[in-house]
């Protein structure tokens, strides 16, 4: 029995860059293949309350190819799935257009949490209790309003974006995946793809701080950093790292062990935990030359 229009959803996935040119590259496109669908599969999962899709099941639901072509690499698609109807998670049917819509919102979730926090300028989060899968980022305000579900399809989303952050970090291809049912559209490319290489973001604004180094190895280039004055980062101890390129300029931070204040520059590494909140990890430091 096949998918009748209704059970399934058009989509448009393209690929492109060096894997794409004079030659394909498989293993990359292998991964890049099986994580697209697992995309699809963790939302599939958050809705019918699986952990894993069976093989009775993946006869169900699919992504399909129906034309490819050269250049860039470009499958004209089909997400199917035929209707589910009452399941495990949720009180509503779940068909296709839900399932994609929810993947896109999830990351459309990351992505702005993500690029906002590597900007210092992490985001603010107004759940809103919705039927369906919510994430409308607020420029003006730096606020996005989202609904549980998206949350949660967001961390899901999260091992096989990481694991296609490796292909498109090394290659600098792209990757974007459309559908006529939404605007939206899944995109990793050469400046978002770190945003999903782990957990961890390091943002690039440098920050002005003052404070008193309580701990130095010069070994590691790494130790402990009490920020003296509020700022946009709170006051505490925080641990530091001085980076290679640094570190002839270490003796600042040897002398700052007696107890004397110093002006650096900061750069910080955020942690975004499983329920996608930020953390300060780590401090990347330099001296603040503009002081001296």
């Amino acid at each position: 029995m096949n998918a009748s229009m209704n059970d399934q959803v058009k989509m448009k996935i393209s690929l492109n860059g060096p894997m794409t040119k004079e030659y394909i590259d498989l293993h990359a496109l292998g991964i890049a293949l099986i994580n697209i669908q697992s995309m699809f599969d963790r939302s599939y999962g958050f809705y019918t309350g699986h952990k894993r899709i069976s093989s009775s099941e993946r006869k169900k639901f699919k992504i399909v190819a129906y034309e490819v072509k050269r250049g860039s690499i470009i499958f004209d698609a089909g997400l199917l799935a035929f209707t589910l109807q009452q399941s495990l998670a949720i009180t509503q049917t779940i068909d296709p257009q839900m399932i994609f819509k929810a993947t896109v919102s999830g990351f459309k979730y990351l992505y702005n949490y993500l690029s906002q926090t590597k900007k210092n300028n992490i985001p603010k989060v107004n759940i809103v209790d919705s039927p369906g899968a919510v994430c409308n980022y607020i420029e003006g305000s730096n606020t996005i309003i989202t609904s549980p579900e998206t949350l949660e399809i967001a961390q899901r989303l999260r091992p096989p974006l990481r694991r296609m952050s490796g292909v498109f970090g090394q290659e600098k291809g792209a990757l974007n995946i459309s559908s006529n049912i939404c605007d939206d559209a899944i995109c990793l490319n050469q400046d978002n793809v770190s945003l999903f290489k782990n957990n961890y973001v390091l943002s690039n604004i440098p920050l002005k701080i003052k404070g008193v180094v309580k701990s130095f190895s010069i070994d590691t280039r790494s130790g402990q950093f009490d920020i003296l004055e509020e700022c946009s980062i709170p006051k505490g101890k925080y641990t530091f790292f001085v980076q290679e390129e640094d570190a002839d300029s270490i003796n600042i931070f040897i002398d700052s062990l007696k107890g004397s204040p110093i002006n650096v520059i900061a750069f910080v590494e955020y942690d975004i935990s499983p329920t996608i909140q930020s953390t300060i990890t780590k401090l990347f430091l330099k001296p603040d030359l503009s002081q001296t």
